[in-house]
């Protein structure tokens, strides 16, 4: 199975402002708060499954989301899917998109989508953050 990973947004720096809960910390934190900032990237990617995919327990693997331009990833935010009818998540520390879908009752909680459904031809966006 092959996810393809493209990106949509050029790379960016994030600057912040020090507000005054610092000032009493600002020997001890402002610079490596500044450095840390000054280092964060922001993009966003775009996957898509081949027309043929399917679903695989404990996630579909992702090639790459770093992309070759972090070394670190910080968070991954989940944007859009294709597939409206699943929560989607993504597993930072393995790679991996994940998605659930709630139970048959109300009040049901969140589980994996079954082994083996077709996620055909999907789509996800993902907000990527890291350094």
């Amino acid at each position: 199975m092959f996810i393809y990973v493209g990106i949509l947004l050029i790379v960016m720096a994030i600057t912040s402002s020090v507000s005054d809960w610092t000032s009493a910390n600002v020997s001890k934190t402002l610079s490596i708060q500044a450095a840390m900032t000054s280092k964060l990237r922001v993009y966003k990617i775009k996957c898509t499954c081949g027309g043929s995919d399917t679903y695989a327990t404990n996630g579909v693997s992702v090639s790459d989301i770093k992309q070759g331009r972090i070394s670190t990833l910080v968070a991954v935010i989940t944007e859009t899917s294709s597939l409206a009818a699943y929560k989607v998540d993504f597993d930072k520390t393995n790679s991996k998109i994940k998605l659930y879908t709630v139970g048959g009752s109300a009040g049901a909680s969140f589980a994996e989508l079954a082994n083996a459904t077709s996620i055909a031809s999907a789509t996800f966006e993902f907000l990527v953050l890291g350094f």
